[in-house]
Parts: C-alpha cells; sequence; structure tokens
C-alpha cells in the first residue's frame, strides 16, 4: 500500500516507457540496460529500490517447503521471485498520476512487461547494483582529468 500511495513511483513516470523498452533485451544487454536505467534514479529512489529488493530476494528464498534442523518439514511461504513481481510490478512502475493499477486498466501488454521487468530487477539487484570495475577506473579517471586536485 505505501508503493502505490507515495506521490511519485519509486520508478519515476518520465523513465516508464524506458524500464518496458528492457522487455525486447535479454541476457546481458537487458541487464547493463536496466543497471544505466537505475543510475538515472534520484539517490533516494535507488536506494529505497537497492532495499525493497534486497528483501524481496530473502523472502522469495523462503519460498520452497524445506526440512528444518530437527527433519521437520517446513512450509515455505510460496512467495517466488515471480509472484513478488506480479505484486509489486504495478506498484512501481505507474504510468500515470492516481490512476487504476489493475491488470485491466493498464492493459495487458504493459501489465505483462511490467512484471517481467519486475522480475528481472528481483532476480538479479545485486548485478544491477553493482558498479563494475572498469566504470570505477572510468570515473576515477575523468575525475583526476578534469580536477587534479
Amino acid at each position: 500500500e505505501f508503493l502505490r500511495d507515495i506521490p511519485d513511483p519509486l520508478l519515476p513516470r518520465e523513465l516508464y516507457p524506458a524500464f518496458l523498452h528492457a522487455n525486447f533485451l535479454r541476457g546481458a544487454d537487458q541487464l547493463q540496460y536496466l543497471q544505466h536505467l537505475l543510475y538515472l534514479l534520484p539517490p533516494c529512489n535507488c536506494d529505497t529500490l537497492l532495499r525493497l529488493l534486497s528483501m524481496l530476494q530473502t523472502v522469495q528464498s523462503f519460498a520452497q517447503d524445506s526440512i528444518g534442523t530437527n527433519d521437520e518439514e517446513i512450509p515455505g511461504n510460496k512467495m517466488t521471485a515471480a509472484n513478488l513481481a506480479v505484486i509489486f510490478g504495478p506498484n512501481l512502475l505507474q504510468k500515470e498520476r492516481g490512476g487504476d493499477i489493475s491488470p485491466q486498466a493498464m492493459g495487458i501488454e504493459d501489465s505483462t512487461a511490467i512484471i517481467s521487468v519486475t522480475l528481472v530487477l528481483i532476480q538479479n539487484y545485486k548485478r544491477l547494483f553493482t558498479v563494475s570495475a572498469e566504470l570505477q577506473q572510468e570515473v576515477l579517471m575523468s575525475l583526476i582529468q578534469t580536477d587534479p586536485d
């Protein structure tokens, strides 16, 4: 409810079409594209998204039934990454302010794309929020050239 009710969605409306476009990409290209979109987020949104995706990853890690230390069966929570994407996707990516976020209102194509992108974000959040050594070096060299002191 919190994510649905905040005035601006965690993933800004201006980036809505760009996030949906990620569905046309696959593999490393898709992940690099999404990582670049995450660089465009305001710092507060980016930090909040990282914490949320980390929490969702933890929740989904308990989706399956398991065996406890005393050989008792511990039922899973059934919240797979796919199920979490269905729930959280429409709250993260919103096309219009205060609009209806039901699948019927947003169109089946957008709904499917939102869920797919959210699933990729949940499954790959660690990689998406890791800055590569190459990029770190590139930024450092740029800073040294522009401000040697």
